[in-house]
């Protein structure tokens, strides 16, 4: 390759997936009670029913607004909010809600 060639997409592409790779085998450890419960707790809600926002705005160029509505897959099949609260817990701190409380 000459110098000041740019490098083939399928080289790029590579390393790409080889630092996506690097960076998702890095154990990160578990977290706190107190951000697993806030993370678990969002996912339960998302569990539990869709999720809706409605933004509503205005200035010199006139109004804005926007809806926007969010469908977890956890709701899709139809998984008990109160066990994917249970299964994120585990999965984030490393420990059963049994063993918290």
């Amino acid at each position: 390759m000459r110098a000041g060639a740019a490098y083939p997409a399928s080289a790029l592409r590579v390393g790409a997936l080889v630092c996506l790779s690097v960076v998702a085998a890095c154990d990160r450890g578990p977290v706190s009670d107190a951000r697993a419960d806030a993370i678990c707790s969002d996912r339960a809600r998302a569990a539990a029913a869709p999720q809706g926002r409605i933004g509503l705005g205005g200035g010199t160029g006139g109004f804005t607004g926007g809806i926007s509505i969010s469908v977890s897959a956890d709701y899709l099949a139809g998984r008990n909010p109160d066990e994917v609260y249970a299964t994120c817990f585990a999965d984030l701190t490393g420990r059963s809600l049994q063993e918290v409380r």
